[in-house]
Parts: C-alpha cells; sequence; structure tokens
C-alpha cells in the first residue's frame, strides 16, 4: 500500500494506463471506482495531455480510498445473498451484499454509446453488469436485485406478455 500511496502522478497517457490498470486490479474493495476515476480516464480519449486540478483530486482520493482497509465480509454460501446496482452518465456499479454487509464491489466505465442510453436502460444494464460479474455467487440461488429506480421495478414485475417490446 506504501507503493501506492507514494504513487507519483502520471506525466503521459502510458502513465495514466499503468495507473488505471494497478487502480482496477483492486476494484473489487472499492465501491464507486469508475465515477472517482472519470477525470483521469478522459486524459486518454483527449489528444493533449494536461494534468489539472481535476486530476490530481481524483488521482489523491483514489490513493486515499485505496491505502485504507477494505471492510468486506467473507462470502458465506447459506445465507441469503442481494446484489445492488446503480448507474450514473459514466459508469455502472454493484455490490454484492449479505447480512447488509458488502462482500464485493464491481464497477465499470460506459462507452460512448452506452453513455447516450435513456436512464432506464444504463439502469437496467447496471442490473445486468451486476448479475454478471457476480455469477459464481449468484448462480443457481434465489436472489433479490435492488436498485433505486422505481420506473425499471414497474417494467420487471409485469407478466411477459405485458411487457414494452
Amino acid at each position: 500500500m506504501r507503493a501506492i500511496k507514494e504513487m507519483p502522478t502520471a506525466t503521459a497517457k502510458k502513465g495514466v494506463q499503468r495507473l488505471l490498470g494497478t487502480i482496477y486490479y483492486l476494484a473489487k474493495f472499492v465501491p464507486s471506482m469508475s465515477a472517482v476515476t472519470e477525470p483521469i480516464r478522459k486524459l486518454l480519449k483527449e489528444h493533449e495531455f494536461i494534468w489539472t486540478h481535476e486530476q490530481q483530486q481524483a488521482f489523491e482520493i483514489l490513493k486515499d480510498i485505496i491505502t485504507k482497509n477494505p471492510v468486506l465480509s467473507f462470502y458465506d454460501v447459506s445465507k441469503p445473498v442481494k446484489v445492488s446496482c446503480d448507474a450514473s452518465q459514466c459508469g455502472l456499479g454493484a455490490m454484492l451484499i449479505q447480512d447488509n454487509k458488502p462482500v464485493a464491489y464491481a464497477t465499470r466505465s460506459l462507452t460512448d454509446a452506452e453513455s447516450r442510453y435513456a436512464n432506464i436502460e444504463r439502469e437496467l444494464l447496471g442490473v445486468l453488469f451486476g448479475l454478471e460479474r457476480f455469477n459464481d455467487y449468484t448462480y443457481g440461488k434465489h436472489i433479490n436485485v435492488e436498485s433505486d429506480h422505481k420506473p425499471l421495478e414497474m417494467i420487471v414485475r409485469k407478466s411477459l406478455g405485458c411487457a414494452p417490446p
């Protein structure tokens, strides 16, 4: 963890790629990773590399989050499982929960096309992402899926014959 705490700021796109690769390796221990890394990821899309205060602030937040001790519970096969999913303009997040405690986190950024989806489509994509990412934990089990998007709940509760095409 000392290496991450003392990590220097990136000076080129290659450094940003190395930084993000290191951070995403630890993503399952960190909630909301894609939202925090958004300012840094922007540097990969831009033609000119300019590290601003916005990137430095995100970098310091990331180092702080990663170097704190993660508070994850151990997965227990015998206990019920809940997958909590969310989506934003820039990313998807999911959390595997048992006994109201996080077991694992998952996060990813949206592609340019996905970021233009309607909100309900992004939220459903977040649910799909969470279920796929935690498939090893949820396969063959009855699970609860949690989302903060009420319209999505109404669509999922309808029978397949009544759902829109």
